[in-house]
């Protein structure tokens, strides 16, 4: 065997041995990117997340801010937005309703959006079922529902429709009582 020969058998190894490096170097590198992706992934999702909670906590936070020693200019928003209006008391439980039904309708999208573990949703849901019982809420609803999205109405419409379906309690009428 000549020189060459032993130089050809050495390089073998060789070869080899940088073919196994690169091959360790774009696993690393695959699974890398694959980390870098789903960090990327859950970034948008935060800033999808972000997004809801500071688009109803301008809805939330103005609303209080504006109208809790104004009369006229409650009557004023509501009335313009097709709400029925009448005493102070009761135009400021029709922004109460508003209010929870915005943080509901938050809450709701987290939960399909992965946000809100199920178990949260779960206790949550039960609260959103609640008010929806208080006469106050199912009375705004009609009005309501054309500002939220569309899969947050067809749950209210299916707790709404499920309640309309129980047989009522004859001294409540199965409902929260209106306050006066």
């Amino acid at each position: 065997m000549n020189v060459a020969d032993w130089a050809q058998t050495l390089s073998l190894p060789l070869v080899a041995l940088a073919l196994f490096a690169s091959a360790v170097q774009t696993r690393a590198m695959v699974q890398q990117t694959r980390f870098s992706a789903t960090q990327s992934r859950h970034v948008a999702d935060s800033l999808a997340q972000n997004a809801q909670i500071a688009l109803t906590r301008n809805q939330t936070d103005h609303r209080a801010e504006f109208f809790r020693d104004d009369p006229e200019l409650l009557e004023w928003y509501l009335s313009s937005r097709g709400y029925p209006t009448s005493a102070y008391e009761n135009n400021k439980r029709s922004l109460y309703v508003l209010t929870r039904m915005d943080i509901h309708q938050l809450n709701f999208l987290n939960y399909e959006s992965g946000f809100l573990a199920n178990e949260f949703w779960g206790a949550w849901k039960n609260v959103v079922v609640t008010d929806l019982e208080i006469p106050e809420f199912a009375d705004l609803w009609p009005t309501v529902r054309t500002f939220y999205a569309p899969g947050f109405v067809a749950f209210c419409d299916s707790v709404l429709a499920a309640r309309a379906a129980k047989p009522t309690n004859v001294a409540t009428g199965g409902r929260v009582p209106k306050l006066a």
